[in-house]
C-alpha cells in the first residue's frame, strides 16, 4: 500500500509541477505582453507628437504660400495699374513741335531770376538746367535758349527735379546750338 500511496503522491506532485510550469510560462507571457503594449504606447504617443509637428509645418507652410500668392496678385495687379497708365500717357502724347504739348499750370510762377543750361546733348536733343522744383520750375514750361544776345533754340521741361531740370529741344534754330553757360528766357506766344 505504501507503494501505491508513494505512487499516488509522486502523480500528484508531478502534475502540481506541471501546473506551476504552465502558471510560470504564462506569467512570463503576460509579462513580455505588458513589455510589448507599453512599447507600443510610447511609439505611438511619439507618433502622435510628430505627427502633430509635421501638420503644423505643413500649416505654417500653406500660410506662407497665401501669403507669397497674395503678394503675387498684388504685384500683378500693380504693374497692370502702370501699363494702363503708360498706355494713357502714351495715348495722350502730343505730337512733336505741336503748341498742346504740356502747357505750364496756369499758376506756374518762377522764382529763379536766371536759368543757366549745365549740360547739353545733342544726340538725344537734352539739355540740363541749373534749377528745379524749387526754383519754380514746372514740367511743361517752354524756354528759348539764349546766347550772349542772341535765340539759339526752344526747349521745353520736361524732367522737373528738386535742383535740375532735363529740357527737351523741340528747336534749334539755323546755324545755332545750345552751349553750357546759355541762359533760358521764359517763351511767349
Amino acid at each position: 500500500m505504501w507503494l501505491g500511496a508513494g505512487l499516488a503522491v509522486g502523480l500528484l506532485a508531478g502534475a502540481g509541477a506541471g501546473r506551476y510550469w504552465v502558471l510560470l510560462e504564462a506569467q512570463a507571457a503576460t509579462q513580455v505582453w505588458k513589455e510589448r503594449a507599453e512599447l507600443a504606447q510610447q511609439r505611438l504617443a511619439e507618433l502622435g507628437v510628430r505627427f502633430e509637428l509635421q501638420t503644423q509645418q505643413v500649416r505654417a507652410a500653406q500660410g506662407d504660400r497665401e501669403k507669397s500668392l497674395q503678394r503675387e496678385r498684388e504685384l500683378v495687379a500693380a504693374v497692370q495699374v502702370a501699363k494702363d497708365e503708360a498706355e494713357a500717357l502714351r495715348k495722350a502724347r502730343p505730337k512733336a513741335g505741336s503748341d498742346e504739348a504740356l502747357p505750364p499750370p496756369p499758376a506756374a510762377t518762377l522764382s529763379a531770376a536766371t536759368i543757366r543750361v549745365l549740360e547739353v546733348n545733342l544726340p538725344l536733343r537734352m539739355l540740363m538746367v541749373d534749377v528745379g522744383a524749387q526754383g519754380g520750375l514746372q514740367a511743361g514750361m517752354g524756354f528759348v535758349v539764349v546766347h550772349e544776345k542772341t535765340p539759339v533754340a526752344e526747349v521745353r521741361a520736361a524732367d522737373v527735379r528738386a535742383t535740375f531740370t532735363g529740357m527737351v529741344i523741340e528747336k534749334i534754330y539755323a546755324g545755332q546750338q545750345p552751349a553750357p553757360g546759355d541762359r533760358l528766357v521764359v517763351r511767349r506766344k
